[in-house]
């Protein structure tokens, strides 16, 4: 993944809101918790992906992130993993069901020649030998566990330069797993960490830049 490229154009990404009118129509259709904004950084990122390596998310859900990544990037291929739980809820087989069927009517909308979706638990799950992550988006089952969980299933698919994103870091747990992931790990950079809060009681669903905080960290392999 061009990382360089990606820091020198992100600032640009958050501080304005030009090119996210598409990603606002996914927003609407795709229910779920993640911004337009979000969505035209995955979208960015993804175009700086190098030859053979891929985006992979964990944490789907109805593919609003998946299909604004993918979004007009026909040539990379695009990998989302979910076990169609909904976070917070004991999910029972008829909301499972639901949620797996909003996401496939999403996708034949949205088709992309390059996109695949894996039904199951990440740490499950062995990629192709071979396989390069270079754009590494977290957005499952939101604890201190499951995320260490996620960068340590990760951490041997990563490309030589990656770039991966977590969303809803404001929850407990979750600044505090990154914090302790990358601590006396030169390979990650934390370059970028915003704090927003959604409350229960909150009205707003339509959050203009993250719902509930986002953070960015460079990967760069130690030669």
């Amino acid at each position: 993944m061009k990382l360089d490229s990606f820091m020198i154009s992100y600032p640009h990404l958050i501080c304005s809101d030009y090119g996210e009118s598409e990603f606002s129509t996914f927003r609407v259709i795709c229910p779920g918790l993640s911004s337009a904004k979000l969505g035209k950084i995955l979208n960015y990122a993804s175009r700086l992906l190098d030859d053979k390596e891929i985006y992979l998310e964990i944490g789907t859900f109805t593919g609003f992130s998946l299909i604004s990544a993918s979004h007009q990037n026909s040539f990379s291929h695009f990998v989302g993993i979910d076990n169609f739980s909904i976070a917070g809820i004991d999910t029972d087989p008829k909301q499972r069901q639901w949620v797996k069927d909003r996401l496939n009517i999403n996708l034949d909308h949205w088709a992309h020649p390059n996109r695949q979706v894996i039904d199951g638990d990440f740490r499950e799950i062995n990629l192709e030998e071979g396989t390069k992550i270079g754009v590494f988006y977290i957005d499952g089952k939101h604890t201190y566990d499951e995320l260490i969980e996620n960068f340590k299933w990760g951490e041997k698919y990563l490309a030589d330069q990656a770039l991966i994103v977590i969303d809803d870091i404001t929850i407990p747990g979750i600044g505090e797993g990154i914090r302790d992931w990358i601590k006396d790990k030169p390979e990650y950079n934390e370059f970028f960490r915003m704090h927003t809060y959604h409350t229960a009681r909150a009205i707003d669903h339509w959050n203009p830049t993250f719902w509930n905080g986002l953070s960015m960290i460079g990967y760069t392999r130690k030669k």
